[in-house]
């Protein structure tokens, strides 16, 4: 039987697109799929791909759409559209969407895909003149796109309810993970050891991009009102980005810098979640985070805001408090009551590794994508 070629765009590899795209090429059938992945060079995962042996095209494109280097881009893949065939090109984030769906098009690609990770004219910090266009834009794009994936039933309804597609062409698919990769909580202590916070203390924590659509700052504030609540607590923050300076700078203004750590970016995120007893999460927007996944693989009761498709996985009041964003005294409150009420940590905990086993895991994901993929190889 003939392999089905899919190809993978995305202008970045980094976080959970780079992760969605990795255990896909990784865990699809070879003796049915030959997967390749086109995305700019230089990012985390780039040894991961080459390590499972995977064809990797270096494109020049950045997560920006307003950078000018996005027009090389597109101009090499067309190039290598004229170069290689391919059943199927699969597109993901907002610029590998635009340049992979439109070069597709042009060299007449059978099948067109674009993963819904996030909707640009959707984001509540971008400027109202630059959401209209990506509107405009992503209703042309439509007549590029053969089928979506959407990460989120929050993702397929904004979509429709904007105009830009109609339900029929939109898939669900939820992202799954390695739960081998991940250990129920093991008493491990040797990350609270490296970072000098004693046994009886507390440990609440976030990861992630220190981007606005984090929220960090609200993680902060609602800091601050977790440690008037509640001394014996210190705040792990683990990641890095353009935010960091202004960040630091908030905790010291807040008189919490004592109780705050920043960690900078670590490979080993989840050797961090493992030593919190609670796991924050203050988004503005999400579609499906990775990340989350991950918290609750590992046995951690969520403090999240209610945003995207943060609802779809975790379940208010069983795996932990699910609250409004830009309300960090509100958020606050989710976190001192997991700290205040014996064993309810552990409880919501124990849950949310439960639902992970039960809805999230990576061969229910990849049974779907290989259905997909068999489906409009088999009638174009």
């Amino acid at each position: 039987m003939k392999k089905i070629k899919i190809l993978h765009i995305a202008a970045t590899s980094t976080g959970g697109v780079g992760l969605n795209i990795l255990l896909l090429a990784k865990y699809m059938r070879h003796e049915q799929f030959d997967v390749a992945v086109a995305f700019a060079p230089g990012c985390n995962l780039d040894q991961e791909f080459k390590n499972i042996g995977v064809k990797l095209y270096p494109i020049t494109m950045t997560r920006s759409p307003y950078s000018i280097r996005n027009i090389l881009g597109f101009i090499q893949l067309l190039a290598l559209f004229r170069k290689e065939h391919f059943d199927i090109v699969h597109t993901h984030t907002s610029v590998g969407g635009v340049l992979g769906r439109i070069a597709a098009r042009i060299m007449h690609i059978p099948v067109i895909l674009w993963s819904i990770h996030g909707w640009a004219f959707n984001y509540p910090d971008g400027a109202f003149p630059g959401r209209k266009i990506f509107k405009v834009l992503e209703k042309y794009l439509d007549t590029c796109t053969d089928h979506y994936v959407a990460v989120s039933k929050n993702m397929k309804d904004i979509g429709i309810s904007a105009g830009i597609t109609t339900e029929n062409k939109i898939s669900i698919i939820y992202h799954g993970i390695e739960m081998e990769k991940y250990r129920a909580a093991n008493g491990d202590t040797s990350i609270r050891r490296e970072l000098g916070i004693d046994p009886d203390t507390y440990v609440v924590g976030t990861a992630g991009r220190f981007e606005s659509q984090k929220g960090m700052d609200d993680f902060i504030h609602a800091a601050r009102f977790v440690r008037q609540a509640v001394s014996n607590v210190k705040f792990l923050i683990v990641g890095d980005g353009p935010l960091k300076g202004r960040l630091e700078r908030l905790s010291a203004e807040l008189d919490i810098a004592d109780a705050v750590c920043f960690t900078g970016w670590k490979d080993n995120v989840n050797k961090y979640i493992e030593c919190m007893d609670i796991f924050c999460m203050s988004s503005l927007w999400e579609a499906l985070p990775f990340m989350l996944l991950e918290a609750m693989a590992l046995q951690k009761p969520v403090v999240a805001t209610c945003v995207g498709g943060i609802p779809e996985i975790l379940e208010h009041g069983k795996g932990g408090f699910l609250m409004p964003p830009r309300k960090p005294d509100e958020f606050a409150r989710g976190v001192i009551d997991l700290l205040r009420t014996d064993g309810l940590k552990e409880e919501m905990g124990h849950f949310n590794r439960r639902r992970i086993e039960e809805s999230f895991q990576t061969q229910t994901m990849i049974t779907q994508y290989e259905n997909l993929y068999r489906g409009f190889a088999d009638h174009p």
